[in-house]
């Protein structure tokens, strides 16, 4: 494990998986093409940051039980632990922490946009900070980097309309955790804000085949996954 630790919590590409205000705003099929095209650009980018180990935390099912529909070189994965999301945060930082990272970040599949040297710059402050935030719209956070655990910031999480940004920063001040707030980017939660990241220049991805013979490629690295 490398001392950066990029972590992108992932769903399988299947409607029934898909975050509840995709599928809303965009409906069930164009949800999950969205959420494909948002997740491997944002781990095709992960790979090429400089002294930082991105590791997906998956919750697979029986057509995508590994992430060949990600990446063709199937990258492995972490089995999602916990029912809640404050339990799942909390194992897969305490995974990162115990495997040897010294710095990890959360970030959201759903900010595919975010610059990498902003990404980049978050590992380097947290050399100095103990939290670094990314804000996003609506009180949210795109990104999340720890040095440790920190259970007294978190505790309760999440918190049905409140501002989880603000309130972790301030939570982490008042127990005297030094914290950086980067600059806000915005989560796509609806086609406007998706179209805008196309426009951008980035190019949609083919939706996940589904019932076919998975392409040939070398032996998978999908062992991970059982640990």
């Amino acid at each position: 494990m490398k001392e950066n630790c990029l972590l992108i919590f992932l769903n399988a590409p299947s409607a029934d998986k898909m975050p509840a205000q995709l599928k809303n705003a965009f409906g069930a099929e164009k949800a999950v093409l969205a959420y494909t095209d948002m997740a491997r650009h944002l781990f095709a980018a992960s790979k090429k940051l400089s002294g930082v180990q991105p590791t997906i935390i998956y919750k697979g099912d029986s057509k995508y039980p590994d992430l060949r529909w990600l990446d063709p070189d199937d990258p492995g994965f972490l089995n999602l632990k916990g029912t809640e999301p404050l339990e799942q945060f909390t194992n897969a930082m305490g995974w990162a922490f115990d495997a040897g990272a010294v710095r990890a970040t959360v970030l959201s599949v759903q900010a595919p946009g975010v610059p990498p040297d902003w990404l980049e710059k978050t590992f380097s402050l947290l050399t100095e900070k103990d939290i670094v935030l990314g804000p996003a719209q609506d009180g949210e956070c795109y990104l999340l980097g720890m040095t440790r655990i920190q259970p007294a910031v978190i505790e309760g999480y999440p918190w049905p309309g409140r501002r989880f940004c603000d309130e972790l920063a301030e939570r982490a001040k008042r127990l005297r955790m030094s914290v950086y707030l980067l600059p806000e980017f915005p989560l796509i939660k609806e086609e406007k804000a998706y179209q805008q990241w196309i426009s951008s220049g980035r190019k949609p991805a083919a939706a996940p085949e589904t019932g076919q013979e998975p392409p040939r490629h070398k032996e998978t690295k999908s062992e991970a996954g059982k640990r």
